[in-house]
């Protein structure tokens, strides 16, 4: 038949087909609720769901999802909406752009307003990120363990850096020291096991900027110092750059080199095979409706720690040289 009914049945079969993992059948409900002129912006995310799982264009995902949300702009959509954003490789800007268009739904949801803040600070908008950063209270959601933090600490080294371009060393110190205890309104205390390395090698160049060579040393190797707590070695990530270049601050060239292999393996690793789920992850979000661990991220995150790694053999070199 048609009429509300029939497209009400058949978006609901949609649903409980693409519940039950039953990707290809829900496609097929799914289309016959839109045929017979369904428009609930549930069954249109439902729709895009299931043209992404069964390998549909991404594109007509996409315009489904900017369908649902004309009709209702639920945080939960524009969280998916942006989560297709990645998986299609857009870049930081036109994120940016189409999270901006729906003030409130960033404002509702903690994992919203951290991707709202990573890619402000993508497009050098540290001051719209820190005031987001310092007034917003945020609550542990689920899956986002360390997340509020790296943003908070990513944009405080941005800032301390600009302070010590502009003269201002002494006020780039106050921020990073201040910060050192993760503050209240982030909601998560600091890991004892995860390095603050970057946060420390930028102490330290203020301090030096400041003229005081034993308290950036002292900053150096602070940021150098490996965590006794860490469960397991850490895979090399950013921080482990950071590592590095405290390494070459303090003069320990063969440490420094031994970082910019360990970053250049992790990229072979990466690409040569996905991680298994790391025991200790217990909370991967349910959120994460798309995998986002696609052949093309992985190159692209792969060749990110290759750049660190020759970035900091640079560094190193130029400071053996000097």
């Amino acid at each position: 038949g048609t009429g509300a009914g029939s497209f009400a049945a058949a978006g609901m079969l949609g649903a409980w087909l693409l519940d039950a993992g039953r990707d290809d059948d829900a496609c097929g409900a799914l289309q016959r609720a839109r045929e017979l002129g369904c428009d609930d912006p549930v069954m249109l995310r439902n729709l895009a769901l299931a043209t992404v799982r069964t390998g549909g264009d991404p594109a007509e995902a996409a315009d489904l999802y900017e369908t649902a949300l004309a009709h209702r702009p639920d945080p939960r959509l524009v969280l998916e909406r942006d989560l297709l954003a990645q998986l299609t490789g857009t870049d930081a800007a036109a994120r940016l752009a189409l999270l901006e268009r729906h003030s409130a739904a960033l404002d509702a949801r903690d994992d919203l307003a951290v991707t709202h803040v990573g890619l402000l600070l993508d497009a050098d908008r540290v001051d719209d990120a820190w005031r987001i950063l310092t007034t917003r209270v945020f609550r542990p959601f689920e899956g986002g363990e360390g997340i509020v933090l790296a943003a908070y600490d990513r944009a405080a080294c941005l800032l301390a850096r600009r302070f010590c371009a502009e003269g201002r060393a002494d006020a780039a110190v106050a921020l990073l020291e201040a910060g050192i205890d993760a503050p209240a309104n982030l909601g998560e205390g600091r890991h004892p096991a995860v390095p603050q390395a970057e946060r420390f090698v930028a102490l330290g160049d203020a301090h030096r900027l400041e003229g005081d060579d034993a308290a950036a040393r002292a900053a150096w190797e602070r940021a150098a110092a490996s965590t006794p707590l860490a469960v397991a070695p850490r895979p090399a990530d950013e921080a482990t750059f950071w590592i590095g270049i405290a390494h070459t601050r303090l003069d320990e060239t063969s440490a420094a080199e031994a970082i910019w292999d360990a970053l250049d393996l992790r990229a072979a690793q990466i690409e040569a095979a996905p991680d298994e789920v790391d025991y200790f992850a217990t909370s991967l979000p349910e959120l994460l409706v798309f995998d986002l661990d696609t052949p093309d991220r992985r190159r692209a995150q792969a060749a990110a720690l290759r750049a660190l790694a020759t970035a900091g053999r640079a560094t190193t070199h130029e400071r053996m040289n000097a």
